[in-house]
């Protein structure tokens, strides 16, 4: 797990989101993430997209037969951005 505590350039949200994600074990849903707090679709969302586009989080979609079944979520052991 990579320490963000101090990357001034990320919300208290989306380290908060980081720290639950790290906590979980395997794979998680958006929806799971939702339920385990206050936060709303909209929010959970943003806080996620956060952490893709600083690189804190990789999202791989799974597509079967050409339609969109979910994803998969990885915390990489280095920023990738």
């Amino acid at each position: 797990m990579l320490d963000i505590s101090k990357d001034s350039k990320l919300s208290w949200k989306a380290k908060g989101l980081y720290a639950a994600i790290a906590a979980k074990k395997g794979n998680f849903s958006q929806r799971e993430l939702r339920l385990e707090s206050t936060d709303g679709e909209t929010s959970v969302s943003r806080g996620i997209k956060e952490l893709v586009e600083k690189g804190y989080l990789v999202q791989e979609r799974i597509r079967k037969n050409g339609k969109f079944e979910g994803s998969n979520w990885t915390l990489p052991k280095e920023k990738k951005r």
